[in-house]
């Protein structure tokens, strides 16, 4: 068993468990959302001994620097002294301006423009009892040199907690707590004319529909290819926006790709989407990628594409785990 020090009380963790954990069954709330290091909603602080590395994994160098971790990942063999970061305190209220329904699964929220984000990053939302709340993650669709609120697409999950309020009960001028912005998947422009691969399902288009137009704001001119997939043809929205970006901008193209054999549009081809992108993009040496939707899509298209040339810097992912 390890010892940690948290507010001048000290637990010992068992066998196996993180801090998160040990933290938790203790009664120390700590905000927590994935519980696999992808949100980084638990960060704490150390403030003495020594880290395991990968309770670091994905952070920033800067943040490292500072001692910060992921609690959910670490599982210290040495005794540590820990606390909340100013990351982990720094949330503000946000009012909801309105919502509307893109499709039957996905609901588009868009809040006051409180904080400074990159369009494709993501923001934690902390909703319910103070002393136990809701975490959720969300990325951001909107570009805030562009739009004045900060766009947020969430799938409406039949039993979510969360997900079923917002779409039932939640009212534009209601208040969120939220936290951000986080992430690193986001368009930097180092070279305009390098071909970009957007590749996504569901709403993993949420931020790809950022980082994609910020590019084209930014004036990049490479080719620049957007795949998106579902089972189901009703699973695509914002079908008319991005037929509208890809009739101005003449780098662009899209594609829905459905894996049913249902009944389609002409516009969606049927097909499996990792064959798809196989075919289509059988070389992505020099390719800018970004992925996003599903953490099993995601870890399995990132190892098709770095196979097929990719380097691993040029991957840009942003992974969405279920919550716990």
């Amino acid at each position: 068993m390890t010892d940690i020090t948290f507010e001048e009380s000290t637990y010992s963790l068992l066998e196996g468990e993180t801090v998160l954990e040990g933290l938790i069954r203790n009664g120390v709330q700590v905000p927590n959302g994935c519980r696999a290091g992808a949100c980084q909603a638990c960060v704490m602080q150390a403030q003495e001994g020594e880290l395991p590395r990968n309770s670091q994994a994905g952070l920033k160098n800067t943040q490292q620097a500072q001692g910060l971790f992921l609690s959910c990942q670490c599982k210290p063999s040495n005794p540590l002294t820990i606390g909340f970061t100013d990351q982990g305190k720094s949330r503000t209220l946000a009012k909801v301006k309105d919502k509307e329904n893109l499709s039957a699964q996905v609901l588009r929220v868009r809040l006051e423009k409180v904080l400074d984000f990159r369009p494709g990053q993501y923001l934690n939302i902390w909703h319910g009892d103070p002393e136990k709340p809701l975490v959720r993650s969300y990325s951001i669709a909107s570009i805030p040199k562009l739009e004045d609120f900060i766009e947020l697409h969430i799938k409406i999950i039949p039993n979510g907690r969360f997900s079923r309020w917002a779409a039932d009960a939640m009212e534009p001028g209601a208040e969120l707590n939220i936290q951000g912005a986080l992430g690193n998947c986001f368009y930097v422009a180092d070279d305009p004319h390098r071909p970009l691969l957007f590749i996504g399902i569901g709403t993993g288009l949420a931020p790809l529909y950022g980082i994609l137009r910020d590019a084209l704001l930014q004036g990049h001119q490479g080719k620049i290819s957007l795949v998106l997939g579902a089972r189901e043809p009703d699973g695509f929205y914002l079908r008319r926006e991005l037929a509208d970006l890809q009739r101005d901008y003449p780098q662009l193209n899209v594609n829905f790709v459905c894996q049913s054999f249902s009944n389609y549009p002409n516009d969606i081809g049927n097909t499996d989407l990792y064959q798809f992108v196989k075919e289509q993009f059988p070389s992505t040496k020099g390719t800018k990628i970004y992925l996003c939707g599903g953490d099993t899509f995601v870890r399995k298209m990132k190892k098709q594409i770095f196979l097929s040339g990719a380097s691993m810097a040029d991957i840009h992912a942003d992974a969405f785990l279920p919550c716990s």
